[in-house]
């Protein structure tokens, strides 16, 4: 099922000072049409659906056709067994417009953009972005870390199971 998101990139906090909340891509439904009646707030508006940024390990174009397209993906996903209901179908998009990002435990989230012009800008700039971000924290450099991926304040108490 097909389902309009807003999508963002959350800073990492820290809870004190020896614990720290990682950056997050995170996103949420817009549109809960099985809600609207009963004035209350959706599952993803209170609790949004995330993945934190050092656990993508792939962000690329879903080519129709290609070598990459949707068939090669799912062929090859690295969870066959798991009912997931992405890699057992295509998804309702337009396909020029489509990208995929892999995390590290093996699932996958497909995002659409508007043109596929705007799907190569936000993958170019979210593999710059997790890029960056790794290469920091590999190199040892927490300081430029911090100050590019996180809010500099302590958050006293942080917010439980993020």
């Amino acid at each position: 099922m097909t389902k309009v998101c807003d999508v963002w990139i959350e800073r990492g906090y820290r809870r004190n000072r020896t614990e720290i909340v990682e950056p997050k891509l995170m996103w949420r439904e817009i549109m809960q049409p099985n809600l609207q009646d009963r004035r209350k707030l959706g599952f993803s508006t209170v609790n949004p659906y995330r993945v934190s940024l050092f656990a993508l390990r792939r962000i690329f174009q879903v080519m129709p056709g290609a070598d990459g397209g949707w068939e090669e993906i799912t062929k090859n996903h690295p969870h066959q067994d798991k009912q997931v209901v992405a890699t057992k179908s295509k998804p309702m998009a337009n396909p020029n417009s489509v990208l995929l990002v892999r995390s590290s435990l093996g699932d996958d989230y497909v995002f659409e953009a508007a043109c596929p012009e705007e799907r190569d800008m936000i993958v170019h700039l979210w593999k710059m972005t997790t890029a960056r971000l790794v290469s920091h924290a590999v190199s040892g450099n927490g300081e430029a870390m911090i100050k590019e991926y996180f809010n500099e304040e302590f958050i006293a108490g942080g917010i439980e199971g993020l």
